[in-house]
C-alpha cells in the first residue's frame, strides 16, 4: 500500500497547502506530506512509522480535554468524520493551531482500488485556520473596543454637563465675594478640583476611540508626555522618571493619535512590571545627515525613548511584536504595538524596540521635526468693553440652559432659551423679522432626539447669513469644535467652563 501511495498521489500531496496524514488500520504513520510536518514542527519524513495518537494531539473545543481513540469513529457506515470547529492542535514545539480535521475511510476516498468491506487504512486531512481564528478575534477586539469608546465618550460628555453646573455656580458664587474671604478660597479650592475632573474627562474623550479624523496640529510633546504618562500610570504601582530636552522641537500631528500611541506604549510597560518599577522616559532631538548608517531618511526628528525595567523579551519573538494577529504574550509580557506602528509609520516616523528577556524594554519612537517655534499665546487684555444685548442658547439639559442664563445675565447679556433647534429656529426668525436680532446663539452639538447643533446652524445661515454662532460641547474632541470655522461657527464653548471664560469668549466675538 505505501508503494501505490507513494507512486500515485506523493506528487499530488505534496502540492496541497493542507496537511495530509495516511495511517493503516492501527494507526501507524505510513505517508506525510511536507504541509502536515511544517504544522507540527517536525522534519520532513520524520513521523513514517510512528503512532499517530502521539504525533497528532487534538483538543476538544473550547476544552483542554485531548482527543483520543479518534480513529475509532471511523466505521464500515460511517466512512468519514468531521471534528467540531475549531479543533486546537498542539504542536511539537508546544505551540497551538486552530484547525479543521477530517478522518477518511481510504476507500471512502477511493484511493485503494478494492472491494473489500473493511477499513483497510485512513487519510487525515487538516485545515490550519489560526489565521481566520485571530483575524475575527480581532475585529471582535475591535468591535468591543469601539462598544467601550462610545461608553467612555458618552460619559465623558454627561459628566462634563454635570460639571458645567457645578463650575458655573461656584465661578458666580467667587464673583459676589471679596477675595480675602475664607469662603472665596474654599471655592477657589473647589474650582481646582473642577479643573482636576475635567481634565480627567478630556482624557476619557481621547481614549474613546471616536472616529474625530486627522486633525493635525503643531504639537508640544513635552507638554502631551507628561499629561499621558501620568494619566496612564495612575493608580498603578509604576513611577517614572523624565528627562526632557527644553528645546524640544515641535511636531506636525493628530493629538489624539499620538497620544493613544503613547498610551499603549505605557500601558505595555506596566503590563511587563507587575510587581511595580520605574519608566524613563527621554525626548530630545536628532538629526540624520544622507547615507546615515541606520538607513534613516534624513532631516530632524524628535527621539522619544522609553525604558521599562519589566520581564523583556526573548529575541527570536521581536520580529513578530508589530504584528496584529500574533497572541501579543511574549516571554511573559503583553505586547500590542501594532496600533503604535500604524501611527508612527502614517506619519513617515520609525518604531524600534529593543529587549532581552529578563532585561527589560526599550521603545524608541522617531517622529519628524518641526523646526519652527511653536507660536506663543497672546495674552489677552482685560477689556473693558462692557457685554450686552439679546444672546439665544440651545441646550437639551435645563440645567444648563439655567446655569448658562445666569453666568450670561451676570454679564449683562438678556438671555432667551430653547431646548432643541426646532424651537431655536422659531426664536431667532421672530426677533429677526422685528430686526431686533440676537448678537450670538450658543447651540448644543448633540440634542437627544432632537435637531442639534451641525443641523441648527445649517438653518441660521440661510435664514442670516451674519449670525454668530457658538459651538458647545462636552465633546472636546469633537470635528465641530476642532474645525469650527469649517462648519460656520464663529468661536467654541467646550464644558464645563468658567464665567471668566464665557465672558472671555464673548468679549473675543462681540468686540
Amino acid at each position: 500500500m505505501t508503494l501505490l501511495i507513494e507512486e500515485e498521489f506523493s506528487k499530488i500531496f505534496q502540492k496541497f497547502h493542507e496537511g495530509i496524514i495516511i495511517t493503516d488500520t492501527q494507526g501507524v504513520i505510513l505517508y506525510t506530506n511536507p504541509a502536515i510536518t511544517s504544522l507540527l514542527n517536525v522534519p520532513l519524513n520524520s513521523l513514517q512509522n510512528k503512532p499517530l495518537y502521539h504525533e497528532l494531539k487534538l483538543l476538544e473545543k473550547n476544552s483542554s480535554t485531548q482527543h483520543e481513540n479518534y480513529l475509532d469513529l471511523i466505521t464500515p457506515t460511517h466512512p468519514t468524520y468531521t471534528f467540531e470547529f475549531p479543533t486546537l492542535l498542539i504542536d511539537h514545539l508546544g505551540k497551538d493551531h486552530f484547525v479543521e480535521v477530517n478522518i477518511h475511510d481510504m476507500k471512502n476516498f477511493n484511493l485503494i482500488p478494492v472491494k473489500s468491506k473493511e477499513i483497510l487504512g485512513f487519510l487525515i486531512i487538516i485545515y490550519d485556520r489560526s489565521k481566520e481564528v485571530q483575524l475575527q478575534e480581532v475585529i471582535h477586539k475591535n468591535l468591543r473596543l469601539k462598544s467601550l469608546g462610545a461608553i467612555l465618550g458618552g460619559l465623558a460628555h454627561d459628566f462634563n454637563n454635570i460639571l458645567t453646573a457645578i463650575l458655573g455656580n461656584v465661578s458666580l458664587a467667587k464673583l459676589n465675594l471679596p477675595k480675602s474671604t475664607e469662603l472665596w478660597n474654599f471655592l477657589a479650592d473647589a474650582e481646582d478640583g473642577i479643573d482636576k475632573a475635567r481634565k480627567m474627562t478630556e482624557q476619557l474623550l481621547t481614549f474613546s476611540f471616536e472616529d474625530i479624523g486627522n486633525e493635525i496640529e503643531l504639537l508640544d510633546l513635552n507638554i502631551i508626555l507628561v499629561e499621558i504618562v501620568n494619566f496612564t500610570l495612575s493608580g498603578s504601582n509604576v513611577s517614572c522618571n523624565f528627562d526632557l530636552a527644553e528645546d524640544l522641537c515641535s511636531v506636525k500631528l493628530d493629538k489624539t493619535q499620538i497620544n493613544q500611541a503613547i498610551y499603549h506604549i505605557i500601558l505595555t510597560a506596566v503590563q511587563a512590571m507587575p510587581i511595580g518599577g520605574t519608566i524613563n522616559i527621554a525626548a530630545d532631538n536628532v538629526q540624520f545627515l544622507p547615507r546615515n548608517l541606520e538607513n534613516y531618511h534624513p532631516g530632524d526628528y524628535i527621539r522619544l525613548s522609553f525604558q521599562d525595567q519589566g520581564i523583556g523579551i526573548r529575541q527570536e519573538d521581536l520580529p513578530f511584536i508589530f504584528d496584529p494577529f500574533t497572541t501579543h504574550q511574549f516571554g511573559g509580557q503583553k505586547v500590542d504595538l501594532s496600533l503604535v506602528k500604524s501611527i508612527v509609520d502614517l506619519y513617515k516616523g520609525y518604531i524600534e524596540v529593543q529587549s532581552n528577556l529578563g532585561e527589560g524594554t526599550l521603545i524608541t519612537l522617531l517622529l519628524p521635526a518641526e523646526v519652527a517655534v511653536l507660536p506663543e499665546e497672546d495674552v489677552i487684555s482685560a477689556k473693558p468693553t462692557k457685554l450686552s444685548g439679546k444672546i439665544l442658547i440651545m441646550d437639551d439639559e435645563e440645567i444648563i440652559r439655567l446655569i448658562l442664563s445666569k453666568m450670561l445675565t451676570q454679564l449683562g447679556f438678556e438671555v432667551y432659551t430653547a431646548a432643541n433647534g426646532d424651537d431655536a429656529l422659531i426664536i431667532y426668525q421672530k426677533f429677526l423679522l422685528t430686526k431686533d436680532p440676537f448678537k450670538a446663539v450658543i447651540l448644543d452639538l448633540t440634542i437627544r432626539g432632537g435637531m442639534g447643533g451641525l443641523a441648527t446652524i445649517q438653518e441660521l445661515l440661510v435664514m442670516d447669513p451674519k449670525v454668530k454662532v457658538v459651538a458647545s460641547s462636552g465633546y472636546s474632541t469633537d470635528k465641530a469644535i476642532t474645525g469650527y470655522k469649517e462648519y460656520g461657527f464663529s468661536a467654541t464653548l467646550v464644558k464645563p467652563y468658567k464665567i471668566e471664560e464665557l465672558k472671555e469668549m464673548l468679549t473675543e466675538l462681540l468686540t
